[in-house]
């Protein structure tokens, strides 16, 4: 709370000089006595700095015929000093008694100021707000997440499309979807064994989207994120592709896609398929013989890094995965996913 004393002038043509003291105290001098009736206007800029923002209200004082008055007035509630980080809004409101106590009357002047801080988080911080619900499925649950599934059989790879296959979509089947997916916790794959790494990336358990039936059937997760404030999307994952000799348009896959909701465009979409010809495609994947039967799987977990550019901070994303078994139902695809968010698992 700050105070200023000031001596008023007998009339308005009086003033002869300002004395600042402090940058608190402001002395009016005047060279004549003041008189019973008392005109005048006295405008006082006041000037306050709170966290490097400079403040300068106008607090106006008017003595009236009876002698004693009482004023206020209150800074314009748009001033604001704004950082990286933080908004300080200032609020800041006088009250001023005039009162006449002998020939010279005192005018002393109070001022309060309330402070409200509004913290605007830096995009680090952002993009943890806005990051995946469950990503690393430790609910042990779907929280987040939405299920889909359907039949893929005599479908190309390069037809398969995951919304398709999601609640609403052409291919949806409620009971594959309720059964082809599962939460899964520490321990080894039951089909590669030591052969892969530990089935969870990161905590006790992530997602298996597929199963080992060889059933032609496709599996699909999907989630939505709303403002995503992250430059990229991470997360980890383990694929078991079983190789029946096909093509790769009739093999067994996984689809990555990413849609920007905010601007209307999908701008990632990748696919991995379990062709004889390409080993999968990506060099990642290796391939061993189990039980008679030819697979390829990744040895240790992928992190899949879905680079979004600072040009689409704030948009909203829906990220769908999907895993199907060969289009001729004969050979199965399965996928453990783990550690989805903005930061590298």
């Amino acid at each position: 709370m700050d105070s200023m004393n000031a001596t008023l002038p007998t009339t308005r043509e009086h003033f002869e000089n300002f004395d600042i003291h402090d940058g608190n105290e402001v002395v009016v001098k005047t060279s004549k006595i003041l008189t019973r009736r008392v005109k005048g206007l006295l405008i006082f800029l006041l000037s306050t700095a709170v966290a490097a923002a400079v403040i300068v209200p106008s607090v106006v004082l008017t003595l009236p015929s009876n002698r004693s008055t009482t004023l206020s007035s209150t800074t314009p509630s748009n001033t604001t000093s704004e950082s990286a980080t933080s908004s300080i809004t200032v609020y800041t409101t006088h009250t001023t008694t005039i009162a006449e106590t002998s020939v010279t009357p005192t005018v002393t002047i109070t001022t309060t100021t309330t402070i409200i801080t509004t913290t605007t988080p830096n995009q680090e911080t952002a993009c943890t707000l806005s990051s995946f619900i469950n990503g690393g499925f430790e609910s042990g649950n779907y929280l987040g997440w939405t299920r889909g599934g359907g039949r893929r059989i005599s479908m190309l790879s390069s037809q398969v499309k995951p919304q398709d296959f999601l609640p609403g979509g052409s291919f949806y089947d409620a009971n594959i979807a309720s059964t082809q997916s599962s939460i899964v916790i520490n321990g080894l794959d039951p089909i590669l064994q030591n052969l892969m790494a530990n089935i969870v990336q990161n905590g006790t358990r992530s997602l298996q989207i597929g199963d080992a039936a060889r059933t032609g059937d496709l599996s699909v997760v999907s989630q939505s994120i709303s403002n995503y404030f992250c430059d990229n999307i991470f997360f980890a994952w383990l694929a078991v592709f079983e190789d029946g000799n096909h093509n790769s348009e009739e093999s067994s896959l996984i689809v990555v896609e990413l849609k920007d909701l905010t601007q209307g465009d999908t701008p990632i979409n990748k696919r991995y398929t379990a062709s004889s010809d390409t080993a999968g495609v990506d060099p990642g994947f290796l391939s061993a013989t189990v039980s008679g039967r030819k697979y390829y799987y990744t040895p240790s977990w992928r992190v899949e890094n879905l680079n979004l550019g600072v040009n689409r901070r704030g948009h909203s994303f829906s990220l769908n995965i999907a895993v199907a078994d060969c289009s001729q139902s004969g050979h199965l695809g399965y996928v453990y996913l783990d550690s989805f968010g903005g930061t590298v698992p």
